[in-house]
């Protein structure tokens, strides 16, 4: 039986909003994209039947402060669950059924990085 590992990119740049999409590889190496319209994703997390994509930004063009957010995928629907991110670069469930994600982790001088708390609705 084969085992699917999910993973998603980030695309290019300039930022073409929707460009991004999760895939699935198997244990056979087999890739297949299987949910498109996310943007700069940069990581994700499935909960249950939940998967939570973190981009880096939503905005065409370039990255920008505040423009970073975290998308849940349910279904076939996308909806954003946080924004006003800046430079978000992780994304992990915490035992408490929370969702934590490294804000300002790139570009921000020493010490601004911050871990914010995600609770899931």
């Amino acid at each position: 039986m084969a085992r699917a590992n999910y993973v998603s990119n980030l695309d290019t740049f300039p930022i073409t909003p929707g460009s991004s999409a999760r895939y699935t590889i198997n244990n056979l190496g087999g890739v297949t994209k299987v949910q498109t319209g996310v943007t700069t994703v940069v990581g994700l997390v499935v909960i249950g039947n939940d998967t939570y994509f973190l981009e880096l930004s939503t905005d065409p063009g370039f990255p920008a402060p505040g423009k970073g957010a975290v998308v849940r995928l349910h279904g076939n629907k996308l909806t954003t669950i946080a924004d006003g991110l800046t430079a978000p670069t992780g994304i992990t469930a915490g035992s408490d059924g929370a969702l934590y994600v490294s804000n300002f982790g790139t570009g921000a001088p020493a010490g601004a990085g911050q871990i914010v708390k995600i609770t899931l609705p």
